[in-house]
């Protein structure tokens, strides 16, 4: 739906229709994967499940939040973990003239099929505000019902502009146990992308990465924080491994543990992955 992404246009009904697909496939895979059950075969998804806050608790912000949450969240969480779109939802995308097309039956293998796992993606909030001006989109999107707002005194990293905010995965957590029934899932990518890490290399060729330390540390702590009060996460997964092409922004920004030179195709492991080794091995976080 985001024109910065390829094919670079703004077509919201294109989008939904590819959103709808997307759902629709999974369910299908669901359906295929579950006559091998016996077998203990298992199928899930992996979604950006960012958590939306209100700027405030009056009314107005409180409504674009529900919004952002509509179709940020709900509208993946729900057809993935209840089997229907959200009624709201749907409404939505008549009442902006955005709906997608399906057949019949489709709705119902989405009913009959849910996932049995949830990968969640997390790496920074979404905050909201009321729309303090007018929406200047030619077509439909989300933002129609908000704006988004920076928390001054937040946590962010300066390379991505994105705020550092840990304690979402307890809300992450929590919602899935509360809202969800408490399905299995796991975080699936979590990390902290770096421009130009070279000016952290220390005097024997090493990067010392402290600031990804740090994240990784107080993310996975929340991580833990999590399912000791009671949510069903069984597991963590750093992105990344190894510093990895990006669909934007190629090698810009750095997410490894582990260091690739483009030009020699060395790797190098940076200081973070020595933390994460020493942290796994022990089975503890100091």
């Amino acid at each position: 739906m985001e024109n910065i992404w390829y094919p670079f246009k703004h077509d919201p009904k294109e989008a939904y229709q590819a959103h709808f697909h997307k759902i629709l496939a999974t369910s299908k895979a669901v359906q295929i994967i579950h006559q091998y059950k016996d077998y203990g075969c298992k199928i899930g998804a992996m979604v950006h499940m960012t958590p939306i806050y209100a700027r405030s608790t009056e009314i107005r912000d409180v409504q674009a939040a529900y919004y952002a949450d509509l179709f940020h969240v709900r509208m993946y969480l729900d057809p993935y973990l209840k089997g229907e779109f959200p009624t709201e939802f749907i409404d939505e995308l008549k009442k902006h003239d955005c709906m997608f097309n399906y057949y019949d039956g489709d709705l119902e293998n989405i009913q009959n099929n849910q996932i049995d796992v949830l990968g969640v993606d997390y790496y920074f909030p979404i905050r909201v505000k009321a729309r303090e001006s007018e929406f200047d989109k030619s077509a439909f999107h989300p933002e129609y019902y908000y704006e988004t707002w920076v928390m001054p005194e937040r946590k962010f990293n300066s390379d991505r502009g994105w705020e550092i905010y840990e304690e979402a995965i307890i809300d992450i957590g929590m919602r899935i146990k509360n809202d969800y029934g408490n399905i299995p899932w796991f975080v699936s990518e979590n990390g902290i992308g770096i421009e130009g890490e070279n000016r952290f290399r220390n005097k024997y060729g090493r990067i010392d990465d402290d600031y990804r330390i740090e994240f990784l540390k107080e993310h996975l702590k929340n991580t833990l924080r999590v399912k000791e009060m009671g949510s069903n996460c069984f597991g963590y997964l750093v992105w990344s491994f190894v510093d990895n092409l990006s669909a934007r922004n190629a090698f810009k920004n750095r997410y490894g543990l582990l260091e690739l030179d483009l030009e020699t195709y060395e790797r190098r492991p940076k200081k973070s992955l020595y933390w994460f080794k020493q942290i796994t091995d022990a089975g503890e976080i100091e």
